[in-house]
């Protein structure tokens, strides 16, 4: 099939070719690209009525494509993009040709591809007017949508009043590629189940030799449809159906079962977790303090083929039959690989603090917690982070984290069981000791204003003013990703953080490798 459909786009590439070339002759070439689309067609058909296929949909998208269009300007595109936009080709076409087919959408802004995916999608252009020239289409706006990344969600985040606003803000890291529907499963946790999938740039064939290919970790958002309800400890979802709408797993699993137990969120976040902003917004946290210890995330859809299990829960629901795939969107990762420790072993030897990477370790594992404390996670055990022989850190799965309501240090940051060694005090989660770059940037610090803090020169109203610019870091950080209420809960847990950091409970050092092991006998 790829070669196939490489070749049929070399022979429409040499024929749309405006260059004068010796020997072409049209008709030859005509002939030529037919014979190709028949065997293409062909190929498809054989696929499709194989029941071993997983892409069964996505071939007959494109068969379908092939039998529709009159034109080959829709194949100068790779199929899955017609495919992701939920669009053919012949449409396309048509609305390219008759400039007032999609009339009001054009009016709003809207280019034809946009007009025509939200469209099919089932959309009215006021509807999705935040997600124009976004890179968002249809079907992904669909699944985003019932997911509670609805236009009300964003214009909540963004403080703004009640009119139509661009989305932007969480919508800068979208990943605009496809992922192949294949995956080798790389992880299951108490939420979700994550597979590492191959990301493709858009337009390329993933079995061409010049292909963009990247392994990246993928996880879905969670298949929620209903709010949640408790019985006892356990929680139970009643799920109804929404259009489009699967489930995974046997539907009772909320998404945020360590959340739901400490009892650090509400009725709406079981029902529509968004692990996908909750994901983005601590990565951008940490980079917007100059951090690198959580794990690069980004937006991005997939293929998800719809399996066994899910496929009888479908048609026992609805009554109808299940779709062979359905486009997912998630969070797109990069993989973190342990170095440090052997993969059976949760306890690390502690650290040689004299050491470069010992020294390293200390500090990022620090940074780490306090990353972890202003976004409130809860769910930092040792299984959820990996260390490198060289002393690099990442905190990965980043699910349960930014709770509206609970602020107390002491719910918030690493959980060293097992380990023969921390860096908190046990009581506070507050680490005991950081280093003056950590005050500096956590508090707002110039680097002249922090060199008049250690000398004891700095006043009280530009101290309170820089406290004041870190906490907006963070809300320009976060903003589109997570609602108001944990916003402000994460600038409440800032504050308090700024305040440990400022008085005298904590030890600050400039060197790790010279200074740490002298400030933790003291």
């Amino acid at each position: 099939m790829a070669d196939l459909l490489d070749e049929c786009n070399a022979l429409i590439n040499t024929y749309n070719d405006s260059k004068p070339r010796p020997r072409f002759n049209k008709d030859k070439t005509e002939a030529a690209i037919r014979k190709k689309l028949r065997a293409m067609d062909k190929a498809l058909k054989t696929a499709i009525e194989n029941p071993g296929s997983s892409r069964i949909g996505a071939f007959q998208a494109l068969r379908n494509s092939l039998h529709e269009t009159t034109t080959l300007r829709g194949l100068r595109t790779d199929w899955r993009h017609w495919e992701m936009l939920g669009v053919s080709p012949a449409e396309f076409e048509y609305a390219a040709i008759h400039e007032n087919h999609l009339g009001t959408w054009r009016e709003q802004g809207f280019s034809i591809k946009e007009a025509l995916s939200f469209k099919n999608a089932g959309y009215d252009p006021e509807e999705v007017l935040h997600l124009k020239r976004t890179g968002i289409t249809g079907p992904m706006a669909k699944q985003l949508i019932q997911r509670g990344y609805s236009r009300e969600f964003f214009e909540e985040t963004l403080s703004q009043p009640a009119n139509l606003v661009e989305a932007g803000f969480f919508l800068q890291d979208h990943h605009d590629a496809w992922a192949e529907n294949r995956g080798r499963e790389f992880g299951s946790g108490g939420c979700n189940t994550v597979t590492a999938r191959f990301f493709i740039d858009q337009g390329r064939h993933p079995d061409r030799a010049d292909s963009a290919k990247a392994e990246k970790i993928f996880k879905p958002e969670r298949f929620i449809a209903a709010p949640a309800r408790r019985d006892g400890d356990r929680v139970v979802t009643p799920l109804e159906l929404q259009a489009g709408e699967l489930i995974a797993g046997d539907g009772n699993d909320s998404g945020l079962p360590t959340l739901q137990a400490g009892r650090l969120t509400t009725k709406e976040t079981l029902a529509n977790p968004r692990i996908i902003g909750r994901n983005l917004a601590s990565y951008r946290l940490a980079k917007a303090f100059g951090t690198d210890v959580i794990v690069e995330s980004e937006l991005a859809i997939s293929v998800v083929p719809v399996a066994g299990p899910e496929r009888a829960e479908y048609q026992a629901r609805t009554g109808r039959p299940a779709p062979d795939f359905v486009f997912m969107p998630g969070v797109m990762m990069e993989e973190a690989k342990e170095t440090y420790r052997q993969a059976t072993n949760t306890t690390p030897v502690k650290p040689d603090a004299s050491s470069i990477a010992g020294a390293e370790l200390y500090r990022n594992l620090t940074w780490l917690q306090l990353v972890d404390l202003v976004s409130g996670q809860i769910d930092r055990h040792v299984g959820n982070i990996r260390l490198s022989a060289d002393g690099k850190v990442k905190g990965i799965d980043n699910d349960q984290c930014w709770p509206p309501k609970v602020t107390e240090s002491k719910h918030f940051g690493i959980y060293f069981e097992g380990w023969t060694w921390r860096l908190t005090d046990g009581k506070t989660a507050f680490p005991r000791i950081v280093d003056e770059e950590m005050v500096g940037r956590l508090c707002g610090f110039t680097e002249a204003e922090l060199l008049a803090w250690k000398a004891k020169k700095l006043s009280n109203d530009a101290i309170a003013a820089a406290r004041r610019r870190a906490k907006e870091t963070l809300v320009q950080a976060v903003r589109g990703c997570i609602t108001r209420a944990e916003v402000k809960a994460g600038r409440r847990r800032l504050d308090a953080l700024q305040a440990y950091l400022l008085g005298t409970s904590v030890k600050v050092i400039a060197d790790w490798r010279r200074d740490y092991a002298a400030a933790a006998k003291a």
